[in-house]
């Protein structure tokens, strides 16, 4: 998918969330916005008298990233060639799955708004399961795996990020990396490891 995404506001969804709840800015300048933040957020209300849990908030950051991650639906579209690429891998045979840190109703909604989501045999998105155990934490893989009916070796992962690669390699996936946006393949190169890597998405057929 060919997105437009806020991803700095998208970032910043815990701090958001949790500066709303009162945690002050002298605790979450302390930490990255990931898991170790909603942790020290969570404690802090909890001393202060708001009894929320690490996953009450886990589920309002969630509604956050959503709201903007839809904020970009109308912008959202495929790369050129992917619905016919979907089309001739289903025709072949081979299940296909999506693997995201994107909210689940954004996900099916942007496949759905593109013709791409009747193709997909499962989808596994960041709200599906504990915060911690998205890419790339393997176990993400492993997930998808359960749903396809396959097992994480028997699984061509297809991304575009670091933390796709990742995830991929530490559960024991294939790998193709794509090269798009503005760091290209430069991105692939700062990972000291040999990575599969094409320009164009519809060449990943040559690593069937």
């Amino acid at each position: 998918m060919d997105t437009a995404i806020d991803y700095e506001k998208l970032g910043n969804a815990e701090a958001f969330v949790l500066s709303g709840l009162g945690v002050p800015e002298s605790v979450i300048s302390q930490y990255p916005n990931d898991i170790d933040l909603i942790r020290a957020g969570t404690e802090y209300l909890n001393r202060n008298g708001n009894p929320i849990t690490f996953d009450g908030v886990c589920e309002l950051v969630n509604r956050r990233a959503s709201d903007v991650e839809m904020e970009s639906m109308e912008t959202a579209r495929c790369f050129p060639g992917v619905k016919d690429l979907l089309g001739d891998l289903r025709m072949k045979g081979y299940r296909i799955g999506l693997l995201t840190r994107g909210q689940r109703v954004y996900a099916e909604t942007a496949m759905g708004k593109c013709g791409i989501l009747e193709y997909m045999d499962a989808v596994e998105a960041f709200d599906d399961h504990p915060t911690g155990e998205q890419k790339p934490n393997p176990i993400a893989m492993e997930y998808l795996a359960r749903r396809l009916d396959v097992l994480c070796k028997e699984i061509l992962y297809v991304g575009d990020s670091v933390w796709d690669y990742y995830c991929a390699r530490d559960s024991g996936a294939g790998f193709v990396g794509i090269a798009v946006g503005e760091n290209g393949r430069l991105k692939w190169q700062r990972v000291k490891e040999k990575i599969d890597i094409v320009d164009d998405i519809v060449r990943t057929v040559d690593f069937l």
